[in-house]
C-alpha cells in the first residue's frame, strides 16, 4: 500500500490556480461546555454524505454555537441514527455538502482547512481507473 503526503507549496511556486471558496457544511452539532470544568470543546470532523434534511432539529443545527452538556447531548441523540453504524457524534461534527460558492479555477485535488479533500470529477474518475478504492464523491458547494 502506498501513502501521498500532500504540502502546501512553497510561496515562490508558480501558482496555476486562481480557486476561492467560501461555503460550510450545511449542519453542524453544538460545541459542549464541560459541566465539570465549564471549558468548550469543539471538534472539525466532517460527515458530507450525512443528509440531516429529514429530521426535525434540523433548524437547530445551522448556527455555530456552544451549548450546555445537556443540550448538547440531546441534539446528538437526535443526530446519531444518521451517523454510519459505530461512529458516535461529536460536539462541532459537520454534516450535509458544502453550501456557498466557488470562484476561479481549481485544481484536481484541493484540501479544505487542510484535511478536507475536494476533487474534480476528471481526478476522481481518474484515481478510480487506477484501483484506488473506497472513495466516497459527495457533491460539492450546493450554492450559488
Amino acid at each position: 500500500m502506498r501513502f501521498y503526503q500532500l504540502q502546501r507549496p512553497a510561496p515562490s511556486t508558480p501558482r496555476h490556480w486562481s480557486g476561492s471558496l467560501s461555503a460550510e457544511h450545511v449542519w453542524r452539532l453544538p460545541g459542549v461546555e464541560c459541566p465539570t470544568c465549564h471549558e468548550t470543546w469543539s471538534g472539525e470532523f466532517t460527515l458530507p454524505s450525512v443528509d440531516l434534511s429529514s429530521l426535525s432539529e434540523r433548524d437547530l443545527l445551522v448556527e455555530p454555537r456552544v451549548e450546555a452538556h445537556a443540550e448538547y447531548a440531546r441534539l446528538a441523540s437526535h443526530v446519531q441514527p444518521f451517523l454510519p453504524s459505530g461512529l458516535p457524534p461529536e460536539p462541532g461534527m459537520r454534516f450535509g455538502p458544502l453550501n456557498g460558492t466557488a470562484h476561479g479555477t481549481f485544481g484536481p485535488l484541493s484540501t479544505r482547512y487542510g484535511w478536507e479533500v475536494l476533487i474534480t470529477q476528471e481526478a476522481l474518475r481518474h484515481l478510480q481507473a487506477v484501483g484506488i478504492r473506497g472513495l466516497v464523491p459527495v457533491r460539492g458547494v450546493t450554492g450559488a
